[in-house]
């Protein structure tokens, strides 16, 4: 560029040489200042303002010297004159081109500027001009994700507005080129040049480029405002719904101590609406007038510091309502700075309920108490490795014959007490329980310090955490000495009665006798066997179930009480349940001292067995009515005891010729499982009907009908199968040996029942003379 600028300049400079020397050497007259006001001009337009009235001087210097020294044939004056206008049109033009050449630098640096400001500028500009962008800035490229400015040039707007906006936005085109104010901002979407959208914010400014209706458009990005935005409605909606939802009352105190917010949740904890609580001092309208000392003494250091008893705390307090009366409130109260002022922020829960289900708690507390230390059986509860006890009933003592402390303190003492083999068989049980969903249990001994050994039975129970895993074990143990006595006993007249038959000399006869003899004694013994089977159906487990049930809601246990219908029955059940567990021990204990009367009644049953102890095979006239009546005196304690109503509906019936002790073994078997039946079905009104009838043929039908459980239809076929039962003690082959003594006998055993819950009945049909069996 300096190259350039020296060639001018030297072109100028002999330019104004050849000019002095025509001046020189021809009288110019005029011309001479016509003459060199064009190298003036030359130089005006590429020098400075400074060179160019520097160069003035010169030229006019050399007109000077020319007018001196060049031939002229005028008057001197006339030459004078000439210069004179020279010199004044020299000025003027010098003075005129410096201006315009200080104008041209002045726009020229103007152009510079706004070119780097368009070109810099974060905002996208272009100019739209006859439906297409014909100048666009390097941002509008970024913005479009055009490679370059240039590749955005000849764009309409259809090509990058959104469909959506685009009937808009040649609504605000027209508008605006018509509108004589400044046009409005205006949000519209793009889509840019890759497929992706964006928010933008458009200014559209109408002007004339080259004598063209165009504008000039800046768009600005406002995609992540936009997000913001949304992000700042969608948290304030949040904010709202969580205040407006919240069950809990939320109040704001400004600096001056004035309510600021009431949540809807306030208006329904305290009776005021919002427009009657906002802007009321908060403690003259809330705090009964006890707080007000105490209120008025620590604001002004709250205002100060933000800081108070309240603040951070969790406060249980009184709360005046809008009607006067005071309700129990729980109080968190928290400090923010708006705008240098300290304001509270409190939330206040109504605990009216919690403080009574507080109270029934600890009601319920104390009655689970009195049951966990009155009751005969030992309730406990451990960690699932048993490796700590977190509690232990007093019965413990009563059965080890050691403090319940003790346990706690050593968690091993239970299970020293133990013979080494009830040990291992109780720890293979304790083993299957964090798998078990019902629970393990075992019999074991216990040596208590002073040597004397107890029976015990044990039963245990899972209970389990949010994630299924066992939290604790807990269990009830059961003293059954008594009864594990009395069964020995048994034991020890089965033995007599085996060693009896024998020294009758009845071998043959014994061994058939004993096996029905085993299931009469089974039926006499009944209340030794209800004595184990009222320790192992006790109520006591449901009380290890409500401890679980209390244990598993014990982190909103007043909740529970209070609003869970299970938990609003809780106090009643327990109450009840005391009451049942008195009255199955006073059951318990009449069982046990009736237990030695029973001991007799097994060997009156002895006697009648006696009485029947014949050689078998040996067939004679049997009265079947008799038959039914030996076999309800053998079941008579069991069906007295359970309530059973004894129906006979005895029609006259010829002898039987049979053999006495079969018929008897199925009866007593049949009357037996009657009774079961009726246990099961829990029907108030129990009754067993006993039908004999003669039929044709020769026949005698003998039916036995309960009201109880009764069979599934899918059942009835398999009721005589060898092992099939549907009870848990059944050993599934009472049905089936009755159904083969029956076919010996030449007779048959079948089964009706209309389905569950209808009962049953089981018809032993005999021929009155005795034949072969049927094959």
């Amino acid at each position: 560029m300096k190259l350039k600028l020296d060639r001018y300049a030297a072109l100028v400079l002999g330019m104004t040489a050849v000019i002095f020397g025509l001046d020189l050497l021809v009288p110019l007259g005029m011309g001479e200042w016509l003459l060199y006001l064009l190298p003036l001009v030359l130089w005006a337009r590429r020098a400075s303002p400074a060179s160019t009235a520097a160069f003035t001087a010169v030229l006019m210097a050399l007109m000077l010297v020319g007018l001196g020294l060049s031939p002229h044939g005028t008057s001197l004056s006339d030459v004078a004159t000439s210069y004179e206008i020279g010199v004044l049109v020299f000025a003027v033009v010098s003075v005129l081109m410096i201006q315009w050449h200080t104008a041209q630098v002045k726009l020229q640096a103007s152009e510079q500027r706004y070119r780097t400001l368009i070109e810099y500028a974060p905002d996208a500009i272009f100019i739209h001009r006859q439906g297409r962008i014909v100048f666009a800035n390097p941002a509008t490229a970024r913005l479009l994700r055009a490679s370059t400015p240039e590749a955005v040039l000849g764009l309409t707007p259809e090509d990058v507005v959104h469909p959506a906006d685009q009937a808009r936005v040649a609504e605000r085109i027209a508008s605006d080129s018509k509108s004589p104010g400044p046009p409005p901002l205006f949000e519209l979407a793009l889509r840019r040049l890759d497929g992706t959208e964006v928010e933008v914010e458009a200014l559209g400014i109408p002007f004339s480029d080259r004598g063209m209706p165009a504008f000039l458009v800046v768009l600005r990005d406002i995609t992540e405002r936009k997000r913001i935005e949304r992000a700042l409605r969608d948290s304030e909606e949040r904010l709202r719904t969580v205040t407006e939802s919240a069950r809990d009352g939320i109040i704001m105190m400004d600096g001056e101590g004035q309510i600021s917010h009431w949540s809807r949740a306030a208006e329904l904890l305290l009776g005021y609406t919002a427009a009657e609580a906002l802007g009321q001092n908060l403690h003259r309208l809330l705090a009964p007038p006890r707080y007000h000392a105490a209120c008025r003494e620590a604001f002004p250091r709250f205002q100060a510091t933000g800081q108070g008893r309240a603040v951070g705390a969790t406060l249980e307090l009184a709360a005046r309502r809008k009607d006067g009366t005071e309700i129990p409130v729980e109080l968190s109260v928290s400090a923010v700075r708006l705008k240098d002022r300290w304001h509270a922020v409190g939330v206040m829960r109504d605990i009216t309920e919690r403080q009574r289900a507080e109270a029934t708690l600890r009601d319920s507390e104390e009655r689970f108490r009195q049951i966990a230390e009155n009751i005969d059986a030992v309730f406990w509860m451990a960690s699932p490795d048993m490796r700590q006890f977190y509690y232990v009933s007093p019965a413990y003592e009563r059965i080890w014959g050691r403090p319940a402390a003790d346990l706690l303190a050593d968690p091993t003492q239970w299970s020293q007490a133990l013979p080494a083999q009830d040990r291992e068989r109780v720890f293979a049980e304790l083993a299957k329980l964090g798998a078990s969903q019902d629970g393990v249990s075992a019999e074991f001994r216990v040596v208590r310090p002073d040597g004397a050994v107890r029976w015990a039975h044990g039963r245990a129970f899972v209970l389990r955490g949010p994630s299924g895993e066992p939290a604790r074990f807990l269990g009830i143990v059961t003293d059954i000495t008594d009864q594990r006595r009395a069964q020995e006993e048994l034991a020890a007249t089965q033995q007599q009665l085996l060693e009896t038959s024998r020294q009758a000399g009845m071998a043959e006869v014994a061994t058939s006798i004993l096996h029905n003899v085993g299931n009469v004694l089974n039926a006499v013994n009944l209340s030794t066997s209800l004595l184990l089977e009222k320790t192992q159906q006790s109520r006591v487990p449901n009380l290890a179930k409500a401890a679980a049930l209390v244990q598993a809601q014990q982190d909103n246990l007043a909740a529970f009480l209070t609003a869970d219908p299970k938990g609003q029955q809780l106090p009643a059940y327990l109450s009840a349940l005391a009451t049942r567990l008195t009255a199955d021990r006073n059951d318990m204990l009449r069982e046990l001292t009736a237990l030695r009367d029973h001991i007799d009644h097994i060997k009156e049953i002895v006697a009648l067995q006696q009485s029947y102890a014949r050689v078998a095979g040996i067939t004679e006239p049997v009265v079947i009515a008799d038959l039914l009546e030996d076999a309800l005196r053998i079941n008579t304690e069991a069906l007295e005891r359970h309530h059973v109503r004894i129906v006979r509906e005895f029609a006259d019936t010829p002898p039987v010729s049979t053999e006495r002790h079969k018929v008897l073994q199925i009866l007593v078997n049949l009357i037996r499982n009657a009774k079961y039946a009726l246990d099961e079905g829990g029907a108030t009104d129990k009754q067993l009907t006993l039908r004999t009838a003669a039929t044709a043929g020769q026949r005698v039908r003998i039916s036995v009908t309960d009201n109880g459980v009764g069979i599934a239809p899918e059942n009835l076929a398999r009721v005589f199968e060898l092992g099939f039962t549907t009870r848990k003690a059944g050993h599934g082959f009472g049905l089936h040996n009755g159904a083969l003594a029956a076919r010996e006998l030449g007779g048959e055993l079948t089964a009706h029942s209309d389905g569950p819950g209808r009962g049953a009945t089981f018809t032993l049909v005999l021929p009155c003379t005795r034949t072969k069996p049927k094959p």
